[in-house]
């Protein structure tokens, strides 16, 4: 059942991902009439048209879209917010407040020789994975290249088998323990077959004019400078180059800024991102709020919802008039009144986590169901009795 419209002011949310529709829901909750302006046609951001179902089925997705909606939320699909529908518009068109959420869903080039537009062959981390998730027929055969190694170029190399290819090999910077990409989702690329180079930077793309043969990769000593700074050492002396039918980049994601005009008197900073204030999320225009991966760059769906919640607060009291600082309780936070419902670390007997069953890796990579088998209903009720301590924690002055 629909929450009761109670308040005057309507707000308007720009992208339907994680943080949009968190900030849509609770908005809505507390009285507004909110739309949400979707360009996709389905809701859900990356979760929704670029997660393989291997990793997180869809209808899980829909689910939590099906009830967002169902709390009277309006979703506009096929609606983007751009150069001729701008955000100043919808200010215009009677929103008492914009929260812009359109995500981090532009690929990153590497800006090597041979990295040329239009390659047969030539493919980059997001736009593969979407492609394959919203039904393009992508069928991939031979040998293909991944470059990257976070998450996506994990989950990119291993949908690439899943669509055909006979040898799929993943090159990084990063030496193998220092992957920024998750130990278990290498793992299981690594029992999937998919073959992983560390240590190993792009130099260059090789094609014969049309497509693409391969690529040539230089020995990657270290990551970061002494400052801890991105800022890769390479050795020369090591080259070497790699045939290939297919190239994948998937070196990482950027908000994609093409969707404000040129003229948006939103302010900038240096590196095009949108400056907010971080506790507020607001901008510099009153009533223009951003968040999520659109300003933060891509992160955990976690803070992308926290920061939606955060969103929703800050809109509220905006609307209302209210100023001054505000907490939430969306991090891990000291209490200086006592967490009654903390418990201490040794009054719980510690009970070993369930392990996960796992698909056969001959099996999984033949499609794209689950890989997690999940629980039986006997291990569920064991799991739900384990103790599960909170992170609100006591004050105690030290």
């Amino acid at each position: 059942e629909p929450f009761p419209v109670t308040r005057d002011y309507k707000v308007a949310v720009v992208g339907a991902g994680p943080a949009g529709l968190t900030c849509a829901y609770f908005l809505a909750k507390m009285g507004y009439g909110v739309t949400v302006f979707e360009s996709q046609p389905v809701a859900g951001g990356m979760l929704g048209i670029t997660v393989p179902e291997f990793r997180l089925p869809r209808q899980v997705i829909q689910q939590e879209i099906d009830y967002i909606e169902s709390c009277g939320v309006e979703i506009r699909y096929n609606t983007p917010i751009d150069a001729g529908h701008t955000v100043d518009d919808l200010m215009n068109e009677g929103y008492g407040a914009v929260f812009i959420a359109a995500g981090a869903q532009a690929s990153k080039r590497i800006g090597i020789p041979g990295e040329e537009e239009g390659l047969e062959g030539l493919h980059y981390g997001l736009s593969f994975l979407t492609g394959v998730k919203t039904g393009r027929e992508i069928a991939l055969a031979g040998r293909v290249l991944v470059v990257g190694g976070g998450n996506v170029a994990i989950d990119v190399a291993r949908t690439a088998l899943r669509v055909g290819a006979d040898d799929v090999q993943l090159f990084c910077l990063e030496a193998r323990d220092e992957m920024p990409a998750w130990k278990k989702e290498v793992e299981e690329a690594i029992e999937e077959g998919i073959v992983i180079n560390p240590s190993w930077g792009p130099k260059e793309i090789i094609h014969d004019g049309e497509k693409v043969t391969g690529i040539k990769f230089v020995r990657c000593t270290s990551v970061f400078d002494m400052e801890g700074n991105f800022n890769p050492a390479f050795d020369e002396n090591e080259i070497q180059a790699v045939e290939a039918d297919h190239a994948i980049i998937s070196i990482g994601q950027a908000p994609d800024m093409s969707f404000l005009s040129e003229d948006s008197r939103l302010e900038r900073a240096l590196w095009g991102a949108l400056i907010v204030d971080e506790k507020t999320l607001s901008t510099n225009i009153p009533g223009i709020f951003a968040g999520g991966d659109f300003t933060t760059g891509p992160t955990y769906v976690i803070r992308a919802i926290a920061s939606g919640r955060r969103a929703a607060v800050s809109i509220d009291r905006y609307l209302r008039g209210e100023t001054g600082d505000f907490t939430i309780l969306d991090e891990k936070t000291r209490l200086a009144e006592e967490a009654k419902l903390a418990l201490d670390e040794d009054t719980g007997e510690e009970k070993r986590r369930v392990p996960v069953e796992m698909a056969d890796p001959k099996d999984r990579v033949r499609d794209f169901r689950e890989v997690e088998k999940g629980f039986t209903e006997d291990q569920a009720l064991y799991e739900a009795t384990r103790c599960l301590r909170c992170d609100l924690e006591e004050d105690r002055g030290e």
